[in-house]
């Protein structure tokens, strides 16, 4: 673990470094320094910490579910439970659209992330339900998708209803952007990162047993309920967070893992989880830089297709087999 570490923080570092230079405006270190400050701790700032929290939980939660359905193909956006934080997130968003001025930004905001936890998690359990009944990993995975779109069509009626330009706004909340977070968002999902991490880092030896087989993870002490119970729980978490903030994230839970087992052999959960963490941040930091760099010219670009552009590398990795030819079905 050490040496991938090695490997990647520097690129982290790196990744920051040239995230917190380059942007839409032509100020830089040689400039207007107070008019610098004020950029980099009001704009930067606040979207490379959002970027490096919504790529390293996102990644975190795809090694958690990766585990709990024991197929590398999961993660939260494939698997629809992205759909389904959109769902709660554009509910609320619609429905108190009204109330906002007099709830308040802060009220509202904690209720947009509290109803997107909620339909996250009602896709993931409607999904474990459905992992009960079909043995195939790959007929799980179309389940998924398929609730997925089911809750993407009914989230397109609840759009179909609602003014031009509150659908404006979804269509662009649904291409992602890290460019709309403040200072307290990015802090908040750096809190969901932690929290999101530290108990992963706690259960990575039992989810070393777990991936075996619930008998033998039974037999070794581990509580499967409490651990299944929490791998739904605590994925679901970052799910919501960073849909409710940044709009549906595409692909990282599942692009981060790859690059650490396919490139640096890590299987070990104990090496995985923090690693993959790391390399999250890397992509994402990376795809948000890629974006922005069209901007000096003309504009940014959109940031879920070029995660999309990042991530099908890995996902053909994943669909081919393991490294030893073996497959996941």
């Amino acid at each position: 673990m050490k040496k991938t570490l090695a490997v990647l923080l520097p690129l982290l570092l790196m990744a920051a470094a040239l995230h917190l230079w380059i942007g839409t405006s032509s100020v830089g270190f040689g400039g207007d320094k107070e008019l610098f400050g004020r950029l980099l701790t009001e704009i930067r700032l606040p979207r490379l910490l959002t970027a490096v929290a919504a790529g390293a939980s996102m990644a975190i939660a795809g090694v958690l579910l990766q585990s709990f359905f024991r197929n590398p193909m999961a993660d939260p956006f494939v698997l629809g439970i992205h759909s389904g934080a959109a769902f709660g997130a554009a509910a609320v968003t619609l429905i108190f659209r009204y109330g906002a001025v007099v709830l308040g930004g802060g009220v509202l905001m904690f209720g947009t992330t509290a109803a997107a936890f909620v339909g996250a998690l009602t896709v993931t359990a409607a999904v474990s339900a459905l992992s009960v009944r079909l043995k195939s990993n790959s007929a799980l995975l179309v389940a998924g998708l398929m609730i997925g779109y089911g809750v993407n069509a009914l989230i397109s009626l609840m759009i179909f209803f609602s003014s031009p330009q509150e659908w404006e706004n979804y269509f662009s909340w649904s291409f992602a952007s890290f460019s709309a977070a403040n200072l307290s968002q990015s802090l908040f999902l750096m809190v969901v990162c932690a929290v999101t991490l530290i108990y992963s880092i706690r259960i990575a030896k039992d989810l070393n047993l777990y991936r075996l087989s619930d008998d033998y993870a039974a037999s070794s002490g581990v509580n499967v309920k409490r651990l299944r119970f929490g791998l739904v729980a605590v994925s679901s978490l970052p799910a919501a967070a960073v849909t409710a903030f940044c709009g549906p994230i595409a692909f990282v839970g599942i692009a981060a893992p790859r690059l650490i087992i396919d490139l640096f052999h890590i299987d070990d959960y104990r090496k995985l989880i923090p690693t993959a963490a790391v390399a999250g941040a890397l992509l994402t930091l990376t795809a948000d830089l890629t974006a922005k760099i069209p901007a000096l010219f003309s504009s940014a670009l959109p940031l879920n297709p070029v995660l999309s552009l990042f991530g099908l590398p890995f996902i053909f990795v994943a669909l081919l087999g393991d490294r030893s030819g073996g497959r996941y079905d």
